[in-house]
């Protein structure tokens, strides 16, 4: 089953409560900085659309270390300016263009293929089992109510998110400690007001 279908079933039958994702466009000032900066060292990218930002990466995609090492380099500082995407109540947010997903360039979206891991999927499946007539219609049918779940599920997200990337960190740190001092290659850009660097053998981004 494509997702489409589920979000039209769900849409047509719970317009206040279906459950959706959105994925809010990049902070424009600092995706200009990232543009302008990815201009001045050699590798423009225009980033217009998200369509167009995508097609702009893979036109430095390569096999060899040094192509990849660019690509790795360019796709980190076009992260910056990103936004996090975001589960959110239908009713809780009156604008449909504010429905909009950034990433996938798709006016509606939603997660519904994992339940077993992701609640948010759960709350599609059981709209999507009413919808379909095999079961009542869920209990839980405040916007408000809703909007609260899909606010505490962005804020688990994030979380394991900010807790996932302290763990790297950490046992990068304990790894080196460990072995002691380690030598590799990195690229170094200095067209930015600050330097960044990174070390794609080790996922290392600074700057």
């Amino acid at each position: 089953m494509c997702k489409g279908m589920p979000i039209g079933l769900s849409r047509r039958d719970f317009p206040e409560t279906s459950v959706l994702r959105r994925h809010p466009p990049p902070k424009a000032k600092v995706l200009a900085e990232a543009v302008e900066l990815c201009e001045k060292i050699g590798f423009p990218i225009t980033a217009t659309t998200s369509k167009l930002l995508s097609q702009g990466l893979r036109r430095f995609e390569g096999k060899n270390e040094v192509q990849s090492a660019i690509n790795q380099v360019l796709s980190m500082m076009m992260m910056r300016p990103m936004q996090l995407a975001q589960y959110f109540c239908t009713g809780a947010v009156k604008s449909q263009s504010d429905y909009y997903h950034y990433a996938l360039a798709t006016p509606f979206y939603t997660h519904f293929t994992s339940p077993i891991r992701r609640y948010p999927d759960v709350m599609v499946h059981r709209l999507l089992s009413a919808a379909c007539g095999y079961t009542p219609p869920p209990t839980l049918a405040d916007v408000k109510e809703i909007a609260k779940i899909c606010g505490h599920c962005n804020d688990k997200k994030t979380a394991a998110k900010t807790v996932s990337e302290a763990s790297a960190d950490t046992f990068f740190g304990l790894f080196v400690k460990h072995v002691g001092t380690l030598e590799e290659k990195g690229v170094r850009c200095r067209g930015a007001s600050m330097p960044h660097l990174n070390v794609s053998r080790f996922q290392i981004w600074s700057g």
